[in-house]
């Protein structure tokens, strides 16, 4: 009989960037007490300097290159102040380890059978961190984070704002945050998609630069419905994308209407930025589009 056991391993996560194609995408990227990191790959200690040589795993952005922080905005950089080298972020890693696991024991590795099978099998394997907070009885809550911009004297501060499935949230360094104080932060511009171009952003630690152009940001308002839809999804509750889905299929089923109104508005209650994870990266939310825009053209099977 074959048996697993699935066990916690704690982290913190640190700023950088992946440079996948033309953009430097931001990442909080996990650090393991067990010496392993996450940069979109399940990589050891030891394997990052290698990530870094490639260009993969960066801790700085070239001015005038686009930065993007995923479901809130596209930056174009100037005047890019770093706060790291490659031999320094190495040091700032182990630090990171040290902090949890004072004698570095039992660090992750990875075995020659396992490097040869995930290569026979074209198999990568991550290690995505889940947030959490202790309840009173130390219980793990889990949650679930989305980036924003915090507006300061000196210019914006890229947060995170996590929601908890016993509907609470939490901006980071700020403590637990309502919906309503969410929503007034919003109102009065203290939290923002994008900052005015020429304004300086603030990355966590990472470094900062100034804002040359803004290429893409999300909407307040659908960037609001994100957040505040955070909850439900950690929790299983039902979500908007649950509910337009259960409505495609029903118009689907039942072409009338009144399908396509219910339709219609569960697809509006989706962020627009989400939108496009309805269906497949090839088809996206098209068979949406042509449901509500063009019902007379027939769905191709």
């Amino acid at each position: 009989m074959r048996v697993y056991y699935q066990r916690t391993v704690s982290g913190e996560t640190t700023p950088v960037f992946i440079k996948n194609g033309p953009q430097y995408f931001y990442h909080d990227m996990p650090v393991y007490e067990d010496g392993s990191v996450d940069c979109w790959e399940h990589l050891t200690l030891d394997e990052v300097p290698g990530k870094m040589s490639t260009g993969w795993l960066s801790i700085s952005a070239p001015d005038g290159e686009s930065v993007s922080v995923y479901a809130l905005c596209a930056l174009r950089i100037k005047g890019g102040k770093w706060n790291y080298t490659s031999k320094s972020f190495i040091t700032h890693l182990s630090e990171i380890v040290k902090s949890m696991n004072s004698k570095m024991i039992s660090l992750y590795q990875k075995t020659s059978e396992q490097k040869q099978f995930w290569k026979a099998n074209r198999h990568k394997t991550t290690a995505v961190g889940v947030p959490y907070k202790l309840n009173s009885f130390a219980f793990k809550v889990k949650g679930k984070s989305s980036k924003i911009l915090l507006k300061s004297k000196s210019g914006y501060s890229l947060t995170t704002i996590t929601g908890f499935e016993d509907d609470t949230f939490e901006l980071a360094g700020a403590g637990i945050l309502t919906a309503d104080k969410i929503l007034e932060m919003f109102d009065t511009e203290q939290l923002v998609c994008a900052p005015p171009v020429g304004a300086r952003v603030f990355m966590d630690g990472l470094g900062s630069f100034e804002t040359a152009e803004v290429e893409w940001s999300a909407k307040p308002k659908e960037k609001l419905k994100e957040i505040l839809g955070i909850p439900a999804y950690v929790g299983n509750k039902g979500t908007a994308h649950d509910r337009c889905v259960k409505a495609y299929h029903n118009y689907l089923e039942y072409p009338c209407e009144q399908a396509r109104e219910q339709l219609r508005e569960s697809y509006e209650a989706i962020p627009e930025h989400e939108r496009i994870f309805l269906g497949d990266m090839d088809t996206r939310d098209s068979d949406y589009i042509r449901i509500l825009e063009q019902p007379e053209i027939k769905r191709e099977v």
